[in-house]
């Protein structure tokens, strides 16, 4: 009957909708995942990024995610960013996640945010994996879309006071001989040179 119907074409529009899922997540790679993490995404980035700006000058602060390294790894990657490491450093500290996260306790992990109907259809290894050349890959695009990493920072909302608390949390302070040896302000009249035998005030 009318009943019948109406649940076989549920299940058929199941099935397309899983074919459809499972089509889609074999053409797309983690770099576009990453990518539209930071564009798609922005607001959630950038409340992050404002939120650890305000926090990490109190305590440490603990970021995580379901598995540790996707929306996790793009926040941290941008933490070091803001902290002036070289992008190949970044890369190298974000594939330091791939021992656990390509192992069967992060494989299991992954799993846990797919429905169970589509696990045993899909391959997930190379969504478990955390290699270089995924995180370079973002900063490639990145770079090609707005011109550099802080090109897309400030499109997204990142400002540059945030950065700057952001470094300031998490680096070290200069070291007092690169203060001293740094060239006087340019607003600063040179000292007036003593006359001759005369000694420097006390």
């Amino acid at each position: 009957g009318a009943v019948s119907s109406v649940a076989a074409a549920r299940r058929r529009a199941s099935r397309e909708y899983d074919a459809r899922v499972v089509e889609l997540l074999a053409a797309v790679s983690l770099p576009d995942v990453y990518f539209w993490i930071l564009t798609r995404r922005s607001g959630r980035v950038r409340q992050a990024l404002e939120l650890l700006a305000e926090r990490l000058p109190l305590s440490p602060v603990l970021v995580h995610c379901t598995h540790g390294k996707d929306r996790t790894g793009v926040v941290v990657a941008v933490l070091l960013h803001a902290c002036g490491v070289h992008a190949q450093e970044v890369a190298a500290e974000y594939a330091r996640t791939d021992t656990w996260a390509g192992s069967a306790e992060g494989m299991a992990a992954q799993l846990t945010i797919v429905p169970d109907r589509l696990a045993a259809r899909l391959d997930l290894s190379p969504w478990c994996r955390a290699t270089e050349a995924n995180m370079l890959e973002l900063w490639r695009r990145l770079e090609d879309s707005y011109g550099s990493i802080d090109g897309c920072l400030g499109a997204i909302g990142v400002s540059l006071s945030t950065r700057r608390a952001l470094r300031e949390a998490l680096t070290e302070p200069a070291p007092l001989t690169a203060v001293l040896t740094e060239p006087a302000s340019l607003t600063e009249p040179a000292p007036a040179p003593l006359p001759r035998g005369a000694r420097p005030a006390r």
